[in-house]
């Protein structure tokens, strides 16, 4: 829907939502992803738009009735204090809200005291992941700008620059005041001698902090293999320079996701050209990283994004950047039961999670494919595992994937108890899912870890445009 842009205190990149389209591997053209570091933006100064500030008074709403006040304190406190709704937005928004039906008023005294209508629960749940994605976006602006009133307070703290060369003073302040006039002397060195002050940096970071490894922003990666798992899956394995470039992986939950950035692949603005895929597997022992990669063979080749064109004449040898690992698949212990659902581009994040289950977890799969060429048999153990008969195999084209989806779901006799749910794949598949398991089977939001991976018929810049109008 939007991720931040030019909010107030400036432009930032690679935050919250900082990746781009499809984590499943999707290389042709369609991509949605987690996020956008190049998006559209829902913010004017410090103000939500009408329409996504009615999406966030019905989402506070939800199981809450509250007074219009009380809804203004909810999103001030949500956001740590950073945004502030006034009256003059927030009850026009309400008001919107009820004559549509979504809202209900109730009197009490000169106060009306708001509630969500089952219809504004409806419209809610085809709107959760926009929802869901303006509030968490507040509460990482106000974390930001926290953060950054901190530091601004540790620098008012002393603001006479000549004191900070005197030694007598605190050494932590003249240190900091000292790197900080060395740093803006580099800001239009070369990409090599910054590389070699970051490097400085992060090694003092390490020396600093004690930590064990000290993640870089960006890494990289050098392709050791290329397998084909399928007609429509190829498996890319790459290591890093070091055997110890990418001994964090180890640690990352399945699902967990980097970003790729291609080589000779630029945006208008001369930014390198990035994805997002799923970790389909770290080999700490070999130092190695599997990526699997979605075929789209039915594609014109003049259609293909960035990656499937890199995909296409990748060899070993061959070098790319990556961010992260961000996010990823955390079982809940106290669940019942586990349901995964997704369609081809969700398959490496799905097998990953199931080999990682506990031994005894209950789980059901059900996966989306075009046809039968999608299909892919489980590895190692996981293939002879009673749970590798649990998965069902939805044939459809991507435009009924949904509708046969759901159709699939409601014929299935399901385990007691309410499930967590993991869900990732093409928008609209996600949105009519969601409808079936928040609304006929009244699994709680929060029990719903849902990842749109891209949007059908639309590459990630034409969804952007399109969000933008």
């Amino acid at each position: 829907m939007w991720i931040e842009k030019h909010f107030m205190m400036g432009r930032h990149g690679h935050g919250g939502h900082g990746f781009g389209r499809g984590m499943g591997g999707f290389g042709g053209p369609g991509g949605y992803g987690e996020g956008d570091d190049e998006g559209g933006s829902p913010w004017r100064g410090r103000r939500l738009s009408s329409a996504d500030l009615q999406l966030v008074l019905l989402a506070l709403l939800k199981g809450t009735p509250r007074h219009g006040y009380e809804l203004i304190k909810a999103v001030e406190e949500h956001s740590l204090g950073f945004y502030t709704p006034s009256p003059g937005m927030v009850y026009p928004a309400l008001s919107y809200l009820e004559d549509h039906g979504f809202a209900s008023v109730t009197v009490e005294g000169n106060k009306k005291r708001y509630g969500i209508t089952p219809e504004g629960e409806t419209w809610l749940a085809e709107r959760q992941n926009s929802a869901d994605a303006i509030l968490a976006q507040l509460r990482a602006m106000g974390e930001r700008v926290k953060r950054m009133n901190e530091a601004m307070a540790f620098d008012r703290e002393t603001d006479n620059a000549a004191e900070w060369t005197d030694t007598g003073h605190d050494p932590l302040r003249t240190a900091r005041w000292r790197l900080k006039f060395a740093l803006m002397e580099k800001r239009f060195a070369s990409r090599e001698e910054q590389q070699r002050v970051a490097d400085i940096l992060l090694r003092a970071l390490k020396e600093i902090t004690g930590e064990r490894t000290v993640k870089p922003a960006t890494r990289r990666v050098r392709v050791r293999a290329i397998h084909t798992l399928s007609p429509r899956m190829r498996r890319v394995v790459f290591t890093g320079a070091a055997a110890t470039d990418l001994t964090d992986l180890a640690e990352a939950p399945p699902g967990a996701a980097i970003k790729l950035m291609f080589p000779h692949e630029r945006a208008g603005n001369g930014r390198t050209l990035g994805r997002a895929y799923t970790i389909r597997r770290y080999h700490a022992a070999r130092g190695e990283l599997e990526i699997d990669f979605v075929v789209h063979d039915e594609t014109p080749a003049a259609q293909h994004g960035p990656a499937a064109r890199w995909l296409e004449h990748a060899a070993p040898g061959d070098e790319v950047e990556f961010a992260g690992p961000k996010r990823g698949f955390r079982a809940d212990p106290a669940a019942p039961w586990t349901l995964l659902i997704g369609d081809e581009t969700a398959l490496p994040a799905i097998f990953a999670i199931l080999e990682t289950l506990p031994e005894h977890a209950q789980v059901l799969t059900y996966i989306a494919i075009g046809d039968a060429r999608a299909r892919l048999p489980l590895e190692g153990a996981l293939a002879t595992h009673p749970r590798s008969r649990n998965i069902h195999w939805v044939e459809s084209d991507t435009a009924h994937a949904g509708a046969m989806m759901v159709g699939a779901l409601s014929a299935q006799a399901m385990p007691a108890g309410t499930p967590q749910v993991f869900l990732a794949g093409e928008a609209s598949l996600l949105k009519q899912v969601r409808t079936l398991i928040e609304g006929a089977w009244a699994v709680p939001h929060d029990a719903i870890d849902a990842k749109g991976y891209w949007t059908a018929g639309l590459s990630r810049e034409e969804r952007k445009a399109s969000e933008a109008r």
